[in-house]
């Protein structure tokens, strides 16, 4: 029965959606724990300036989708953040990182499939497993927790198919112009996306050299991604604040350089060596096997793009701790999936020199899990804890500007508590008088939707918390059930305003929610509710709950009430649906790590699996030639 349905041909796709769910587990955690909804620094000015305050006036141009943030020529990442935004209706920072989860996994998931016919079945599970770990793993906390980062993972996404696919495939076929096609577009992430282009040309010459038989068409590779890399480097934009950063000499750049090769063992560059000889014991091996020669070009190209990707930073930001920046640990991390890929090729093909591969998997395996345990001790040591208490201080700050309109509570916060630094806290004030930009402020900082009770139903309203529950900065009202007309609603409100966003957020407490004192929405026009249906009453607390709203126009009811229940509850608050199921995925962030365990569990069970006998016809052509098929069922 195995044998009829071949299911080995699931164990690649288990490897892939392992990566991404698992890697996706790790990340909502974090995004779960230390995220939040409110945008962060550059995102207030590559994103809320340039783009979404033209676009609230109706006056966004497609120049702007180009303009320079610093270096960078960051278009991806802005027409992805304005989509995110029109699709949603709120400019939400969560929403932005969760999307960007799954980009990461999708980049790392790239490499393995494109590396994967290279490997053993086991090779393949080991490195697909190691590069959900790097997804997983907070070392790169920067780039997970902010939204405007997602140009990092579109350069993975982009940059690893823009190497390989012209290396791989001759010129002029399909393939070929997508991987140009794909650095082309590696151009509009970071300004170093010209350095995937460039690894094309360097290669493509080099094999030019070393193989006769494919010149011209290596040539006319080189040729046209040296092309597309000097036009990234004419969108180059240099930037007279960041000349600080540079290397301040050789010797600079040289433990910079070295630095950045040791990834994750960033505390002893001398040890870089043995970090990448995996890759370049592959390689070596390959340049001497005639009948392997020509297939090393995808696996050289990605190696020469880490080179020139450790030589750039080295050089622009080695004078700032080597360049070493967690937001840069995701490009640096590239190199370990592929020294582990290099590692796996290493078991299936080099049966000789036991001793010396037990002897380089044991110190290579020691040195990067070392490497990845003090990259994120460090990050919960040093920037996460700090982060937190930033965000909720942030919140407040937001929530009082929105509500007294006072600017001070944003010029006068502390050094990270709103997310941008005081030489840029005036613009953000210029920014958030904007009436368009109110109008798409995520839900944590959003001014609630008015709720005006109609008196014919709030005989037994209280407005304000009563003394037994927290201080609540939304406007809420209290009630409680007496004697008399059970059957009559405690809360009916006039119809709220057209045009709501598709989720309202609500505060209840006491009994609200559940059978002794409902809670709906009501549409006026079709009677559909939207009620909440708790088993547990909440109590002497205030609780979340979210409504997906029925049509407009909508009234919220609250009642009947049975006799002695009571409850409290707050004005609502609009909520994109994006924004709600970012955060449900963030909630459930364990149920991401069972699923991606559970098909690494699966595919480790297939690899185990026998695989099933080819079948072999042939056919006489008209030539007379004899044709021979060999075919899996």
């Amino acid at each position: 029965m195995l044998r009829r349905f071949n299911l080995l041909r699931l164990f690649l796709p288990l490897c892939l959606l392992g990566v991404v769910l698992l890697g996706a587990g790790g990340k909502l955690w974090l995004i779960q724990n230390y995220g939040s909804d409110i945008p962060y620094m550059d995102m207030w000015v590559g994103e809320g300036e340039c783009i979404l305050r033209p676009w609230s006036k109706g006056e966004l141009a497609v120049r702007a989708f180009f303009h320079p943030h610093n270096e960078h020529r960051v278009a991806l990442t802005r027409a992805l953040s304005l989509l995110e935004v029109v699709l949603n209706g709120q400019w939400d920072n969560r929403l932005q990182t969760v999307v960007n989860t799954f980009l990461h996994g999708a980049g790392l998931a790239l490499l393995v499939a494109l590396i994967a016919p290279r490997l053993s079945r086991t090779g393949v599970w080991a490195t697909a497993f190691l590069a959900a770990v790097l997804v997983a793993l907070p070392f790169a906390w920067e780039n997970t927790l902010v939204g405007f980062q997602s140009q990092f993972y579109l350069l993975l996404l982009l940059g690893i198919p823009a190497v390989w696919l012209p290396l791989h495939h001759r010129a002029g076929t399909p393939a070929w112009c997508a991987g140009l096609l794909a650095g082309a577009l590696a151009l509009f992430t970071i300004a170093s996306g010209l350095l995937a282009p460039a690894a094309v040309a360097l290669t493509a010459t080099l094999r030019a050299v070393v193989l006769p038989e494919r010149r011209r068409d290596s040539l006319i590779t080189a040729v046209c991604a040296g092309a597309v890399a000097v036009a990234g480097f004419c969108l180059y934009n240099p930037v007279p604040w960041h000349v600080g950063l540079r290397a301040d000499g050789l010797w600079s750049f040289t433990v910079a350089f070295a630095c950045q090769l040791a990834f994750p063992l960033l505390e002893t560059p001398w040890i870089f060596p043995l970090l990448q000889l995996p890759v370049i014991w592959w390689l070596a091996c390959t340049v001497r096997d005639p009948d392997r020669k020509e297939s090393v070009a995808p696996v050289a190209g990605l190696l020469v793009f880490q080179l020139l990707q450790a030589g750039t930073l080295s050089y622009a930001r080695g004078g700032f701790a080597h360049g070493c920046s967690p937001r840069y640990a995701d490009l640096q991390a590239l190199s370990v999936a592929l020294n582990a890929a290099a590692l796996a090729w290493m078991w299936n093909r080099q049966q000789a020199r036991f001793q010396w591969r037990v002897a380089l998997t044991v110190a290579w395996t020691l040195a990067v899990a070392i490497g990845l345990q003090l990259r994120c001790d460090e990050a919960f040591a040093i920037f996460l804890p700090g982060l937190r208490s930033d965000r909720l201080a942030g919140i407040e700050h937001f929530q009082r500007y929105f509500s007294t309109g006072n600017a001070h509570e944003l010029l006068d916060a502390g050094d990270n508590e709103v997310g941008a630094p005081p030489a840029l806290r005036e613009r953000l004030v210029s920014l958030l008088s904007e009436p368009g930009l109110r109008a798409i402020m995520p839900v944590s900082i959003r001014p609630p939707v008015r709720l005006t009770p109609d008196p014919a139903g709030t005989g037994r309203l209280l407005a304000g918390p009563s003394e037994f529950l927290p201080d609540l900065s939304l406007p809420c009202w209290t009630t409680a059930a007496t004697a008399g007309s059970p059957r009559a609603p405690v809360f009916s409100s006039h119809p709220l305003r057209p045009n709501l966003l598709p989720v309202l957020r609500f505060r209840i407490a006491g009994d609200v929610g559940t059978p002794a004192f409902p809670f709906s929405l009501r549409s006026m026009a079709t009677g559909e509710v939207a009620a909440i249906q708790l088993d547990e009453r909440t109590g002497e607390r205030w609780r979340t709950v979210n409504l997906e709203r029925p049509d407009d126009p909508v009234v919220l009811v609250v009642g009947p009430s049975l006799e002695g229940a009571w409850g409290a509850f707050s004005a609502p608050v609009e909520m994109g649906l994006g924004s709600w199921y970012a955060a449900k995925f963030a909630k459930n962030w364990a149920l991401f790590v069972c699923a991606g365990g559970a098909c690494f569990l699966l595919a480790l069970g297939l690899r185990f699996t026998p695989a099933a006998r080819p079948r072999e016809t042939f056919r006489l052509s008209d030539d007379g030639s004899v044709r021979l098929t060999s075919r899996t069922p």
